[in-house]
């Protein structure tokens, strides 16, 4: 069944397959007058004309930008303006990179269309700009005129880092850029966001990411190989590190550096003709892994690995006629080479089972041939696979002796089966022989399993005792076995599922009009999400969609489904109304995904819509959307405030509802004076309370006091917008700013007064009396200043009961006495307040003389407390006769006489005397008594106002 020649390389076989006849454009060789640049896993190709290359005018002149399947079909094309290309890569995810002399990176898609463009850094320039340039997952690094080397850790936006200088005297040779650290593959879904692998779709080996690994920015190093000898150059952030790489014929300089495609081996290939195998892991001690030699001294044009087993070679030689000789070398290993000739360049792509090989002619890919491959199709094999094929083509024929191959290998059946399943995986572009060894490895497995059941009959006693163990209670319970049948027959057939779906996944790839030839070993080092976010790119929905289906990969479909819906959009005709395209999506994508049972986001697609300039497009189609966050945050965008507000307080989520509160006041903060901003506020949260609450709560976290009064103002709440002023007054440090404050809220509170409510009317008259408090506290501190009162009073800001007993602890009753008789403080509260500023400023003469002078309005309990509380319990006992009750004098009289450690019997003998004598002889001088309880007028206005003001 073997067609494809192989060729001994040291120990292994290598193959060379034809992959397809390129179908390139007649007119010219884009290989020798082209830079071409080759995506792996079968991706495009793109080509641009290389300005260094001398080229005969045939047809147009102008200069073209060319995108083609792995096959050589056109995708698409661009015309090309931009002078100074440096290099030109593909990502993993089929983005097209170009880097420019100037410091300009542009990406395009495989259809020729603008990605991103951005300027690297303004450094490049001052530097003199890039005249080397590589990329690696999706990380460009860059050196510059004045060899300086530059990293940017992204493909879509500028996030440059300046690398340590390496000193170097001239252009490096080559160099290559290892990144510890890869982002997940991820790609820019149609709504600008990015999507990437979910866990549940991730397998192990998936391209640039792995299983705990950080999804941050990666930590990237540069090799640079310098022109001259001496070790390589590994340039981090801030150090460089000397490689050193020794050999019998000295060391350097190295002309050549390739990184296997799975980042693990880096080859450098030295002037002499030298390979050295270094590892990416350990590059810093220049531990060679391996090394080989090639007998040619020309440098290569290029260098690639094929899978991590050998090295590809691409030379240009002269030739007697004066025409090059194109030459590919592969080998390494004990410095064998195999050589291939061809008629023009070529380019490489490394792979990670190989490498692809194009010409102007066709496209080749190079291979390992894997042991199974071996094993099956070597020349008079009689290794288990092989005889099983044997077997199965015998019983295809209809003999009955086929038994007899499966005789000999019954104890290998198992690996054979596997064997034959894993050669199937490799044969994609041969389907026959693909069918024709899975149906092998199936027929092997009915045998397999009647084995298994066989050896799994009755067994002697000895057997059964040795396979039985006491359980709990003494019953008999089998021991399990490591490899059951069971065990054995599900591992098959779990193999059997992923090949067979593999390798239907890479034929469906390779047929028209996908082009796409990659490989099963491809194929699952990539992932199957990742081949569906690749299908998109190239918008093959149906395909990428049944994929998707078929692999039972929900997410991938989804997105499928989305991407489909955002190209539709953007690619209907200005013919089309926006009701006709609306209902065709909303049809499509609920069929489908009601089909697969998918949820579906019209968010994404209505905003593809809204970049096309299609406003009301957009608007039908978010309405479908169920989900309210992304629903609320398109009709932002749409500008649709007022129904945004009410599809968040639908979905009863608070903080969406802030979300487009603060949404709104960005926008707010873009008007000149903020009124027009507030207008657009006020109408959006015209009839919905819970909004208009959540916006003032939204103001008052964030101290935007004067738009939160402005905004309760054009709501008509204006006691709200008083107590607002005055609770923004309470901040303020300067006397005149609080009475300002507090004028305005008199204003605002004064509008309500002929209303009938009463919180406006209490509030407008405390407003006036705090007016009046403001310019007595204003008095006071000039007149404490003028009569030099002890420390730097200060009155302004306390409430009425804090300045009456600021005024009394500084012995200033008099003052205290008038002010109380001007603002028409009751006898009962001024006494309180005036006994506890007396007791605890330990003034406890004035206490006396103010406690014998009338009869109290509040009783002598709260003398007799404060007196207590600052130890003056000889005044206390003075007092005790003066309470009404007998119960109370009673109480009062244990009290006093237990703080004095007094027995119970001496007190009651005499208690005030013994009370009188043990305070003469024991007062303490007081303590820090409270402050009152009647709080900061400011806070307590502002509270009472807002809460009772209405809306």
């Amino acid at each position: 069944m073997n067609a494809e020649p192989w060729q001994r390389l040291h120990n292994m076989w290598y193959c060379k397959r034809d992959l397809c006849e390129m179908a390139w454009p007649q007119g010219t060789d884009r290989m020798k007058s082209c830079v071409v640049a080759g995506a792996a896993f079968g991706g495009p190709i793109a080509t641009v004309r290389n300005d260094k290359v001398f080229r005969a005018v045939k047809g147009s002149i102008q200069t073209e930008l060319q995108t083609f399947t792995a096959t050589g079909q056109p995708l698409g094309s661009l015309p090309w303006h931009y002078p100074g290309l440096v290099h030109m890569a593909w990502t993993d995810l089929d983005i097209l990179v170009c880097v420019f002399s100037d410091g300009v990176l542009r990406t395009f898609s495989p259809f020729c269309e603008s990605v991103h463009f951005f300027t690297i850094d303004e450094q490049i320039k001052q530097q003199g700009g890039v005249i080397q340039a590589t990329v690696s997952n999706g990380v460009v690094a860059l050196v510059t005129a004045k060899l300086q080397v530059f990293v940017n850790l992204s493909v879509e936006r500028p996030l440059c880092i300046r690398l340590a200088d390496p000193n170097l005297k001239a252009p490096p040779l080559a160099m290559c850029l290892l990144v510890s650290h890869p982002p997940p593959l991820r790609f820019r879904s149609a709504s600008g966001g990015s999507s990437g692998v979910t866990a549940d779709e991730k397998t192990p080996g998936v391209i640039g990411s792995s299983s705990g690994r950080s999804t941050g920015l990666p930590d990237a190093s540069l090799l640079l190989a310098p022109a001259s000898a001496g070790p390589l150059l590994l340039c981090r952030r801030t150090s460089v590190t000397p490689v050193s790489i020794r050999s019998d014929g000295g060391e350097g300089p190295y002309v050549s550096l390739a990184l296997s495609r799975r980042g693990t081996l880096i080859a450098a290939l030295s002037s002499s003709g030298a390979f050295k195998v270094l590892s990416a892991k350990d590059i810093e001690s220049g531990t060679v892994i391996d090394s080989a030699r090639i007998e040619v001294r020309r440098k290569p044009t290029e260098v690639a690995w094929v899978g991590d087993d050998c090295l590809a070679v691409s030379v240009s030689l002269p030739s007697p006629s004066g025409e090059s000789q194109h030459c590919l070398y592969v080998g390494g290993p004990a410095s064998d080479w195999l050589p291939f000739q061809y008629s023009s360049p070529v380019h490489l792509v490394a792979e990670a089972d190989g490498a692809r090989v194009i010409s102007a002619s066709k496209a080749e890919t190079l291979q390992r041939v894997s042991e199974a491959r071996e094993s099956i199709f070597a020349i008079g094999s009689t290794e288990a696979p092989a005889m099983l094929c044997y077997s199965y083509e015998r019983y295809r024929q209809g003999e009955a002796a086929a038994d007899e191959s499966l005789r000999s290998i019954r104890s290998e059946l198992e690996g054979a089966c596997e064997a034959a399943l894993l050669a199937a995986a490799e044969e994609t572009d041969h389907p026959d022989r693909a069918a024709v060894l899975l149906n092998a490895a199936v027929f092997g497995a009915h045998f397999l399993e009647l084995d298994q059941s066989r050896s799994g009959g009755p067994a002697s006693a000895s057997e059964k005792k040795a396979e039985t163990a006491t359980g709990a209670g003494g019953a008999k319970a089998p021991l399990p076995s490591a490899d059951s049948p069971e065990d054995a027959r599900q591992r098959f057939s779990g193999l059997l599922a992923e090949t067979v779906r593999d390798v239907r996944v890479c034929t469906a790839l390779r047929q028209s009009p996908i082009w796409i030839p990659i490989s099963v070993a491809q194929l699952r080092y990539g992932t199957l999400p990742v081949v569906v976010q690749r299908l998109m790119r190239r918008r093959c929905h149906l395909v990428a969609l049944r994929i998707a289906e078929y692999a039972g990969l929900a997410r991938s479909a989804q997105e499928v489904l989305e991407h489909w819906g955002c190209e539709r959009v953007r690619a209907a005709s200005d013919e089309e109304s926006d009701d006709a395209v609306a209902s065709q999506v909303v049809a499509k994508l609920r069929k489908e995904a009601g089909r697969l049972g998918l949820p579906v986001s019209f968010s994404a697609v209505a905003q593809a819509a809204a970049k096309a300039a299609r406003p009301r497009l957009a608007t039908l189609l978010v309405g479908e959307e169920p989900v309210s966050a992304p629903k609320v945050r398109m009709l932002l965008k749409l500008a649709s405030h007022s129904s945004a507000v009410s599809h968040a307080v639908g979905s009863r989520d608070p903080d969406l509802v802030l979300e487009c509160i603060a949404a709104l006041d960005s926008m707010d903060a873009r008007a000149a004076d903020g009124v027009e901003g507030l207008e657009r506020v006020a109408e959006a949260v015209r009839d919905l309370p819970l909004a208009s609450d959540l916006f003032a709560v939204f103001c008052r976290r964030t101290g935007q006091w004067d738009r939160l009064r402005l905004f309760l103002e054009m709501r008509n709440r204006l006691s709200a917008a008083g107590g607002v002023t005055v609770e923004r007054a309470v901040q303020r440090q300067s006397v005149d700013e609080q009475r300002q404050g507090v004028a305005l809220a008199l204003g605002l509170f004064g509008s309500h007064r002929g209303s009938g409510e009463g919180t406006a009317q209490f509030a407008h008259a405390a407003s006036m009396e705090q007016i009046d408090l403001l310019d007595a506290q204003s008095l006071l501190e000039q007149r404490a200043r003028q009569k030099g009162w002890r420390g730097t009073p200060k009155f302004v800001g306390l409430s009425l009961h804090q300045t009456l007993r600021s005024l009394i602890c500084r012995g200033e009753v008099e003052e205290a006495d008038r002010m109380r008789k001007n603002f028409k403080v009751s006898d009962s509260r001024y006494w309180r307040i005036k006994l506890d500023a007396l007791a605890d400023s330990e003034q406890f003469d004035e206490l006396r003389n103010f406690a014998f002078l009338r009869s109290s309005p509040v009783g002598y309990e709260p003398f007799l407390r404060a007196c207590e509380r600052n130890g003056a319990l000889g005044i206390a006992a003075a007092l005790v006769p003066k309470l009404k009750d007998q119960e109370s004098r009673d109480r009062w009289a244990e009290r006093l006489g237990g703080r004095q450690g007094g027995s119970a019997a001496g007190v009651a003998g005499n208690p005030f005397s013994a009370a009188l004598a043990s305070a003469a002889a024991g007062d303490r001088q007081g303590g820090q008594g409270d402050q009152g309880g009647a709080g900061n007028f400011f806070q307590q206005l502002a509270g009472f106002a807002f809460r009772r003001g209405g809306s």
